[in-house]
């Protein structure tokens, strides 16, 4: 020991140096075994001696020692210069949050930290979170065995924070679904015509299916509400394996509403559309009225148009409306095929557009 640390290769030499060092060396001598310590700073003797006061060994935070090392005439850099010391000597002990605490017996805190490891190795264990299982604990010290635990507390405390995000991200959600659901105003007067009947039982269904689903979404919300509730605090672990069972639940029921949600929004959306195709039917078959004894054929096709599009609400009743594009490109096709007479929606209306109409859909025909 005397060669590693002084470079003497005689035990009288060594004890000679280490007389010579005088009181800047402690030694202390057993039957089997000896230390040597460097003697204490009278600074740390007074951090110890003020963290020895406090009511059973509390952690408090470095800003308090270098607050009471201050009124004894020690810097803060001083300061956190002896709490590291303190630190290696194993006299203090420094958690996740950066507050020290007094040891005062470092087996039992040894022996403190391994239990506390354990228990947070099962939890991450429930929480399907995957440790490092190399990590010894024999021979560990107590800064270590504490740097350690607080590595494990802080993956800890962001699982639970991430379980915490994602649902105050799905309460979000359900308020965004359930304004859209609000905000969707489903026709109600039709323009009399061979396809307003249908389109009159679809707005009427449309309708009838809006309050239920805002109901159901509100409902989910409150159950999300509730759970988020349930959590009291970033470090409540019984709260996320819980929450981490039920995950596959929420997820599958969220997805069903927000496929429910994307349905109605797309049918009302199509439905909307319809009112302008209601309308250029209206006007497409005074038009086809108009010149039917010269062009008897455009009456024709067009009845048979109507009769396809009618066939089809009586078999899918919600299908066709996917399909009135299709629809109003060929009652357009009719019109333009009309001869030019007073009753043209262009003769009618010259400063008319460019005729380019939004589907509801994000399209244009």
């Amino acid at each position: 020991m005397y060669e590693s640390l002084f470079g003497q290769m005689s035990t009288a030499a060594g004890d000679s140096f280490i007389k010579k060092l005088g009181p800047f060396v402690e030694a202390k001598r057993k039957p089997k075994s000896f230390s040597l310590r460097l003697t204490m700073h009278p600074a740390e003797v007074a951090l110890i001696d003020y963290l020895k006061g406090l009511s059973g060994y509390q952690s408090v935070p470095v800003n308090a020692a270098v607050e009471f090392l201050r009124h004894r005439g020690y810097v803060q850099a001083e300061t956190e210069e002896i709490v590291k010391i303190l630190v290696a000597r194993e006299c203090l002990t420094s958690d996740s949050n950066g507050d020290i605490r007094f040891i005062p017996n470092t087996e039992i805190e040894r022996d403190l930290l391994r239990k506390k490891i354990v228990e947070i190795n099962r939890e991450l264990c429930r929480l399907e979170v995957t440790d490092d299982p190399d990590f010894l604990f024999q021979g560990a010290s107590i800064a270590n065995l504490q740097a350690h635990l607080n590595l494990l507390e802080a993956r800890l405390k962001e699982q639970i924070e991430e379980q915490m995000k994602e649902l105050e991200n799905r309460v979000t959600s359900l308020h965004n679904l359930i304004g859209i659901v609000r905000a969707s105003t489903v026709p109600q007067n039709w323009a009399t015509s061979k396809l307003s009947t249908h389109l009159t039982g679809v707005a009427t269904k449309l309708r009838q299916t809006q309050e239920p689903l805002l109901k159901t979404l509100r409902k989910e919300l409150k159950r999300v509400e509730k759970e988020l509730d349930l959590s009291s605090s970033p470090k409540d672990v019984r709260w996320a394996i819980v929450q981490k069972e039920k995950r596959g639940s929420f997820s599958r029921s969220f997805q069903k509403l927000q496929d429910r949600v994307t349905r109605f929004e797309t049918r009302v959306k199509a439905l909307t559309f319809s009112e302008v195709l209601n309308s250029q039917l209206c006007s497409t078959d005074a038009l086809c009225a108009k010149v039917s004894e010269t062009e008897p054929a455009l009456i024709k096709a067009l009845s048979q148009l109507i009769d396809e599009f009618q066939e089809r609400f009586a078999t899918e009743f919600m299908g066709p409306l996917v399909r009135v594009k299709r629809v109003f490109k060929e009652i357009r096709s009719s019109t333009i095929r009309c001869p030019r007479t007073s009753l043209s929606p262009r003769r009618a209306n010259p400063r008319a557009g460019s005729g380019r109409v939004d589907d509801g859909l994000g399209q244009f025909v």
